[in-house]
């Protein structure tokens, strides 16, 4: 686990970050918790990171929707994602949406 840690940490300080694929796996009131199926790690993108909009989070559906777009984010969805954060000692990782 900290070699996958370090290897994260170091995307950080590449100039061109590698992009991940990502499934969600759940959806909760501040954002998605994805899973990156390649590395066996899971993480969270805020909701203050999707792009291009002003989501909604939906409960009954647990879905994050998009107000003008009415794009939706829900279990089982793939997007691909870049490292923004890295907290070793707490041991999480949280990712931004590639636009």
């Amino acid at each position: 686990m900290l070699k996958k840690m370090e290897f994260f940490q170091r995307q950080l300080t590449v100039r061109k970050p590698q992009q991940f694929r990502a499934i969600v796996v759940d959806v909760r009131s501040y954002g998605l918790l994805v899973e990156l199926p390649d590395c066996l790690i899971t993480g969270l993108i805020h909701v203050s990171a999707l792009p291009d909009d002003f989501y909604q989070f939906d409960s009954v559906r647990l879905s994050f929707v998009g107000r003008k777009t009415r794009k939706s984010y829900q279990i089982g969805a793939e997007l691909n994602v870049i490292v923004c954060r890295v907290d070793a000692p707490k041991r999480q990782i949280d990712f931004v949406p590639v636009a």
